[in-house]
């Protein structure tokens, strides 16, 4: 019986993530002047690690989470508009079965690819702009 009470939540909290990916996507063209769009940001991240990282992005002590990437995946996500052109970002990988990988503080502009590249041993992790 509260496997059947559990459907309406999961329905509910499918429409609530596909109301912020849709939100998080109209930010990511925002009009700028007549028939100009900003593009934002991105970071690309490969996991070279043996294990999954969850990754955040920290703006002076804001944190939003970016997403997960598996170990020996590479994946892509968009960075949010405050983050371009603020002057205090850094990348958070969180090991899942480790410990935190923080890169160096960073400044992202419009159109710009951040390239994280983790490694077994995170101190040999590299951050490329």
């Amino acid at each position: 019986m509260k496997t059947f009470a559990m459907i309406p939540a999961l329905a509910v909290a499918s429409v609530v993530s596909v109301t912020g990916l849709l939100a998080q996507e109209e930010l990511t063209s925002s009009p700028r002047g007549a028939g100009q769009k900003v593009q934002l940001a991105q970071v690309q991240v490969a996991n070279y690690n043996w294990s999954d990282v969850h990754l955040y992005l920290d703006q002076g002590g804001h944190v939003t989470s970016l997403g997960f990437v598996g170990s020996m995946e590479t994946r892509q996500f968009k960075l949010p508009a405050s983050a371009v052109g603020s002057s205090q970002l850094r990348i958070v990988a969180h090991l899942i079965a480790g410990s935190n990988y923080v890169s160096p503080t960073f400044v992202v502009w419009p159109d710009d690819l951040v390239m994280l590249t983790l490694e077994n041993a995170l101190g040999q992790s590299t951050l490329k702009l």
